[in-house]
């Protein structure tokens, strides 16, 4: 199963609960026919898109009262199997954790090497990947300008230093 997100309240009187997605785009996440909440399984009688979180309801769950207990829940979903996914589609999931690589030499950054895939803020056209490198935190846009090849297998984002130039922003953490 996949962590994807988490209950933030109650929405309504008729057990309809807003939940802030981590893992899925919103798009793809009113398709679930089912989740997984404390290990129990529910139904989803429906989901919407509203800002950046879904209003979802659930079967079961049908009072203010019900959704108001699931808050702070980790929401769970069965993990696609890879026939779901179309040719080059890959789950965030699957590539946190990754060690990021530039195919040659960005400036402040010792042998190609740009950090640890953290996180995948998902805003608007494109994703954005967050990177850490010790006491940096390295953001760019996952444009086919940036992106040469990710290898799910040995957890590898292959990036194009010219592209990266151009569009990353260097932060250092706090």
């Amino acid at each position: 199963m996949i962590h994807i997100g988490t209950v933030t309240k109650a929405h309504g009187v008729k057990g309809e609960m807003k939940v802030i997605l981590h893992l899925f785009s919103p798009d793809s996440f009113v398709k679930q026919k089912a989740l997984y909440i404390d290990g129990a399984e529910y139904a989803v009688i429906s989901a919407r898109i509203a800002l950046n979180e879904i209003i979802l309801q659930l079967e079961g769950v049908n009072d203010r009262n019900a959704a108001d207990a699931m808050r702070g829940k980790r929401v769970f979903i069965d993990k696609p199997k890879d026939k779901d996914l179309a040719e080059g589609e890959y789950l965030i999931a699957d590539i946190l954790g990754s060690r990021v690589i530039c195919n040659g030499v960005l400036e402040g950054f010792v042998d190609g090497y740009i950090g640890t895939l953290t996180k995948v803020l998902q805003y608007g056209a494109a994703d954005i990947y967050v990177v850490e490198n010790g006491d940096k935190e390295i953001m760019f846009p996952a444009l086919n300008k940036n992106i040469i090849d990710i290898d799910i297998d040995n957890k590898i984002i292959i990036t194009d230093c010219k592209g990266l130039s151009e569009t990353i922003v260097i932060n250092q953490k706090l």
